[in-house]
């Protein structure tokens, strides 16, 4: 069980960190759950892990696009923006309830590669999926789409390394008044060196390579996928220091 948050039941303003304007619900009812899940793990020359799962929730809290927008100009809500700067009028979000289902896999293999005595290399492919629906009006918003990708992980002595491809397929059931994303495609490299290490303390540097193809990233669980998307091609260096 879940009982509503303060923000789901009173909300009633502008919400600058989503770009939007939320109303609560003050008349809210707790979540109840029903959850079953089965996993499954192997580990030997190589690894896997499966796990699936169902999950069935009475009065599902979700927040929903109404359809209108609230006008910042004229503070007045609208259903279609009259400001001759469209940016001034913000979906106006609703606090509601009705049963729901959610269901979706994870699943993982890594297959140890041959290498040099002392080397550690290895192959990891996985892929994730979730699906979620109301009972009554569809889809729910904001869920993750289809992924799958490989990475090649290699250790050696104080180094660890890693290499990944990571394919999003499109999100085209976005829910209502929601719109659909693009599928995209990630190349990420990083290299972490432990440089100093002495009982639990150590510190690492790191290199990190990240959306090397620079391709453009719509995030479907974002309510700001249409007007900000994830940052490009970017490469991060820094030093940790673990006491």
């Amino acid at each position: 069980e879940r009982a509503p948050a303060v923000e789901e039941l009173f909300s009633d303003g502008v919400h600058e960190a989503t770009a939007s304007y939320e109303q609560g619900n003050p008349s809210l009812d707790t979540e109840v759950s029903v959850n079953a899940e089965f996993g499954y793990r192997y580990t030997g020359r190589w690894h896997a892990s499966a796990n699936v799962f169902y999950n069935h929730v009475n009065d599902y809290i979700a927040a929903l696009n109404t359809g209108r927008v609230f006008n910042e100009d004229i503070e007045a809500f609208e259903n279609s923006c009259t400001a001759a700067d469209e940016d001034e009028c913000l979906p106006v979000y609703r606090y509601s309830q009705q049963d729901a289902v959610f269901y979706g896999y994870e699943l993982e293999a890594g297959l140890p590669l041959p290498t040099p005595a002392g080397d550690r290399l290895e192959l990891l492919v996985f892929t994730d999926y979730v699906r979620g629906e109301f009972d009554k009006t569809g889809d729910i918003p904001r869920l993750p789409p289809l992924r799958y990708g490989a990475a090649l992980q290699w250790d050696w002595a104080s180094v660890n390394s890693e290499l990944r491809w990571t394919r999003a397929q499109e999100q085209d059931r976005p829910g209502i008044n929601e719109t659909a994303t693009g599928g995209y495609t990630l190349i990420d490299a990083s290299i972490d060196w432990v440089f100093w290490k002495h009982d639990d303390q150590q510190a690492t540097w790191f290199i990190r390579g990240l959306n090397l193809l620079d391709d453009e990233v719509r995030n479907s669980v974002s309510y700001l996928r249409d007007i900000a998307p994830e940052a490009g091609r970017r490469f991060e260096t820094g030093v940790r220091v673990q006491f």
